[in-house]
């Protein structure tokens, strides 16, 4: 069965985790959704099927990329399995960018459900402090890439510092929010920086 797993999965060595996560008509379900640019009808699956000699991408890539397409309401549970299997992966990961990217759609899937079940919120906001971590490395690295242009906001700072504002952890979000300016990264940080000290009755 393992020689029918060809395509993107079977090239990166993943069709044992393919066919042991998901049923038969979760596959299905599973490519039917994922169609990436350069899909064709000689071949509607490519995630499985078709002879791969070159991919051009880490297994974390293909993964986080494969979970984006399940951030629906009804395809949560999918993306979170998927998102399992990529941060397994993510040991071997290089690319400082990518592991940002992976990061971040982990905090945005599980802050979705955050109402829905109970680790939800934490899981969401471990995702947050993964993603602030690299966050030094992940700027120097998108600085070539947005050098005449305006540097892209961090999901990580932004939702933590909205949590620990909402939170009443003042001290905190005003530290990320310092940290997150000095790095480059988009944002109101002059502004949540003078609420969070109004709310903390400081003058200065």
């Amino acid at each position: 069965m393992l020689s029918k797993v060809r395509g993107e999965i079977g090239y990166l060595g993943l069709a044992d985790w393919w066919l042991s996560e998901f049923t038969e008509t979760e596959q299905a379900y599973i490519e039917s959704i994922y169609q990436p640019l350069g899909t064709t009808p000689g071949n509607p699956h490519p995630l499985t099927q078709g002879n791969v000699s070159y991919i051009g991408l880490t297994p974390t890539q293909l993964l986080w990329c494969l979970a984006s397409w399940f951030k629906k309401a009804q395809d949560r549970h999918l993306a979170r399995r998927i998102l399992a299997k990529a941060e397994q992966e993510s040991g071997q990961e290089k690319d400082v960018v990518t592991l940002h990217f992976f990061w971040e759609l982990k905090r945005e899937v599980y802050y979705a459900d955050r109402d829905s079940f109970p680790d939800a919120l934490e899981t969401a906001i471990q995702a947050c402090t993964q993603q602030i971590a690299i966050a030094p490395q992940v700027a120097e690295a998108m600085h070539h890439n947005y050098s005449h242009s305006a540097f892209p906001k961090h999901g990580g700072y932004q939702l933590l510092t909205k949590i620990y504002q909402d939170r009443g952890q003042y001290d905190e979000a005003i530290n990320l929010a310092k940290e997150a300016k000095e790095q480059g990264w988009a944002g109101d940080w002059d502004q949540l920086i003078s609420q969070c000290r109004k709310a903390m009755g400081r003058t200065k």
